[in-house]
């Protein structure tokens, strides 16, 4: 029955003791490959895949971005939300070619907040973890469950080649979990 409740949208008038994904999921369709989301049955944790998340050093795609949304139910008095984002991929560049991936995430938890992380690969390498965590240090102050927003933009981009250098730089996933503080 659980699953039926969640699939129904119904999820917010159960008593929740953690901050969870709710099942929503949303990314910009014009500059983001396809991509693909599983939650696991807790709701606290998600994983993208993408396909095709990638640049090189073709005219034209050296930079690219994609934002991906998720929709998050916030327990009355959950006092903090700590998001691990990992992220792999792989890069394959020549010595004067850098790699850059940069993730912004925006939380939507009463007053909005934002958490820039960069990454440069100024080498070659075959594959790469990358792992984000931050805290918001926020209660939910309404008197119900509340919805909010946690955004990731995401950026790849490569620079500094010159003619006949060469570069690709690709992201394969993100798994994002979540974890709150006291309820």
């Amino acid at each position: 029955m659980k699953t039926s409740i969640l699939s129904l949208g119904l999820l917010p008038s159960l008593s929740l003791a953690q901050v969870v994904f709710d099942g929503t999921f949303r990314y910009d369709r014009v500059n983001c490959p396809t991509a693909s989301v599983t939650f696991t049955p807790n709701r606290q944790s998600a994983t993208i895949i993408f396909p095709a998340y990638e640049v090189n050093t073709a005219p034209g795609q050296q930079d690219q971005g994609c934002d991906v949304f998720f929709q998050l139910l916030w327990p009355v008095g959950c006092t903090n939300l700590i998001v691990t984002n990992d992220i792999s991929g792989s890069v394959s560049i020549d010595p004067l070619v850098k790699a850059r991936v940069t993730r912004t995430y925006d939380v939507q938890d009463g007053t909005p907040r934002t958490f820039t992380f960069t990454t440069t690969f100024p080498d070659n390498g075959l594959s790469f973890p990358l792992r984000d965590t931050f805290s918001t240090n926020r209660t939910n102050p309404d008197a119900g469950n509340a919805r909010r927003e946690l955004a990731i933009r995401g950026r790849l981009n490569l620079s500094n080649f010159s003619q006949g250098q060469a570069g690709s730089l690709r992201v394969s996933s993100y798994t994002v979990n979540l974890a709150s503080g006291a309820c």
